[in-house]
């Protein structure tokens, strides 16, 4: 029923867990427009925060496929909707900043500092300010 306006973004992380990608889509949708759309009929009472947070969890945990390993590696097994051509977001790992670009075709990322990581379950270590 998704009365709460938390719902809909944890529906969409775990749509692309579990490979629903069409119904993802529509859940993310539904959470960065929760406010704009008035889609609990209460925005006039204030922003959404959680909602806010949801969204920004929904797009680097789920379609930007973020996570964190059992050995400390941040993971990168993103996935975009047909509709988008790119998308960009950054992170703070460990005090540095990272950088990541997903495309139809391709992922790239950058670091302030060297890192290693996985992509699509690969691991590889990025040198401090070159592209992977």
């Amino acid at each position: 029923m998704h009365k709460s306006s938390l719902s809909p973004s944890m529906y969409s992380i775990m749509g692309l867990t579990v490979g629903d990608t069409q119904n993802s889509y529509k859940y993310f949708l539904k959470t960065i427009l929760t406010d704009l759309e008035d889609n609990q009929g209460n925005a006039g009472h204030g922003l959404h925060a959680a909602s806010t947070g949801g969204s920004w969890q929904s797009a680097v945990f789920g379609f930007g496929g973020f996570s964190v390993d059992e050995n400390e590696i941040p993971n990168f097994n993103p996935w975009i909707p047909e509709v988008w051509d790119e998308f960009t977001y950054t992170i703070n790992w460990r005090g540095s900043k990272v950088d990541v670009t997903v495309d139809k075709k391709n992922v790239s990322i950058t670091s302030k500092k060297d890192i290693d990581v996985k992509v699509y379950g690969k691991v590889y270590s990025i040198k401090a300010e070159e592209k992977l």
